[in-house]
């Protein structure tokens, strides 16, 4: 059985990994709408790259030739290579690896090396590059692949790499073919693992994966796992820890949350009424739809805003938008945001960078607005930023600040579950299969997208609520 460039990219993810997809032992995997995204990009980057390297073709000597998918086997490993070029003058090849990222990631370069070492045996090679997109690049009128894209030679990269893809590949070859799985070879991420009965088959409910602040490559986790501890309630007292660290553990034990009711206070005494729960939904295409768009630079396409005016929050006020026409969509958007937000006021959001980088890059799409703009992030106050800081600790969110987390703990009335659209990877998509493609259901699409960001800036007003609510 040959040894694939993508088996061997997974074996150096985890060789547990790699031995159950080849075992037919994965499990049910969540589907992952952001993986199909970068997938379907990345179709349309390489159709770009192959333009631009056919184009190419005309700076090397007459009579090259060019071939596309070229595929590499000599009995033990095999790969594909995106673009071949043959140097008629020469007698020599030089391979194209394409990828839609805008920077060379450490999978490239050992996939490069592992296709780079194979071709070698089989093929005249002079050169391998990496041909992957230039982030600073901005779209004016049609795409200029010149300036689009960028290639990078490899050949430094491969001379670092070679010995131990050498090595690392037999070892992959040897492990697809055999019998029984890897020992001590388990995943560190048990959330995303295809073979969880693999990787953390005893795992218990909550365990030392859930603790904040624990780098899986760190000295902490590593001892951790030499003492084959699992369950946070077996780390010995003496076992060198964060504040946040131990207040996760404290919580655990107690089955209660640990809260810094006066730090909270103080954080929302000092918001300024009205307050306006903010969310934006956007979509990044890897290749610019719209003129002064860098690659991936998001379109802020909808918004989500609750407004509420006093302590009392009696009568709280929603408005929205979403931008349903193929139109570029910042010039509304803005308008109609700024058109609901007055001049006093905080914002809140949850992890403001987000929304702040966005209203900067609107700045500069439409500077008019720009100051104003500026003004709503000096005015922004992250709600993330009081789970963030361990004002408040329960071991349920999982060590996570991240609002999907911390809304079942504290709201348990309100969930995403039972919505069609119920996380921002589906509603980037859907957007975009409603406006540049196919969408049988309009009309439902629109609907799910406005339930959906609807019940994010809700979400972040009840949370305010019970956060409010201590004393």
């Amino acid at each position: 059985m040959s040894l694939t460039k993508s088996q061997f990219i997974t074996y150096l993810d985890c060789p547990m990994h790699l031995w159950a997809k080849v075992n037919n032992l994965e499990e049910k995997v969540e589907r992952n709408y952001f993986r199909e995204h970068l997938s379907k990009q990345g179709y349309k980057v390489e159709d770009l790259a192959e333009k631009f390297l056919t184009d190419k073709l005309k700076q090397y000597p007459a009579g090259s030739t060019i071939e596309l998918q070229h595929k590499l086997k000599d009995g033990n490993y095999e790969a594909i290579v995106d673009v071949l070029i043959k140097d008629n003058k020469n007698n020599t090849v030089d391979l194209y690896e394409i990828k839609s990222s805008s920077h060379i990631k450490r999978s490239h370069s050992y996939g490069v090396t592992f296709q780079h070492l194979l071709a070698k045996e089989l093929l005249p090679v002079n050169k391998t590059y990496l041909v992957h997109i230039n982030n600073d690049y901005v779209k004016q009128g049609e795409i200029d692949l010149e300036q689009f894209f960028t290639v990078s030679d490899m050949t430094e990269e491969i001379l670092k790499h070679q010995d131990e893809v050498e090595v690392e590949r037999a070892n992959a070859k040897k492990l697809i073919g055999s019998a029984k799985p890897p020992e001590n070879e388990s995943c560190r991420k048990p959330k995303d693992c295809p073979c969880p009965s693999l990787c953390h088959y005893n795992l218990p409910k909550y365990s030392i994966y859930d603790i904040p602040d624990l780098r899986k490559s760190g000295v902490q986790f590593k001892t951790l796992q030499t003492m084959g501890i699992k369950d946070p309630n077996n780390i010995p007292s003496d076992f060198l820890l964060t504040t946040h660290q131990e207040q996760f553990l404290q919580s655990l034990r107690t089955q209660k949350p640990v809260i810094n009711i006066n730090a909270i206070k103080q954080k929302l005494d000092d918001l300024e009424f009205p307050l306006y729960f903010v969310d934006y939904e956007t979509f990044g295409p890897a290749i610019p739809i719209y003129d002064n768009y860098k690659p991936y630079q998001n379109i802020v396409f909808q918004y989500s805003l609750h407004i509420v005016r006093d302590k009392q929050a009696n009568n709280i006020e929603h408005f929205e938008y979403l931008h349903t026409s193929k139109e570029e969509p910042s010039k509304q958007f803005i308008e109609d945001l700024l058109d609901k937000i007055g001049e006093t006021g905080t914002l809140i959001s949850w992890y403001k960078p987000f929304e702040n980088s966005r209203n900067n890059e609107l700045g500069i799409l439409q500077p008019q607005y720009q100051e104003r703009l500026l003004d709503l992030n000096n005015r922004t106050f992250d709600l993330m930023e009081i789970f963030k800081k361990q004002h408040y600790v329960d071991y349920r969110f999982r060590g996570s600040s991240s609002i999907k987390n911390v809304l079942p703990v504290l709201v348990p009335s309100l969930s995403y579950k039972d919505l069609n659209i119920n996380k921002g990877d589906v509603a980037m998509l859907k957007w975009y299969e409603m406006v540049f493609g196919e969408d049988d259901d309009k009309e439902q699409t629109i609907k799910d997208l406005l339930e959906y960001c609807k019940l994010d800036t809700w979400a972040m007003v009840e949370i305010w609520r019970e956060l409010s609510s201590l004393s």
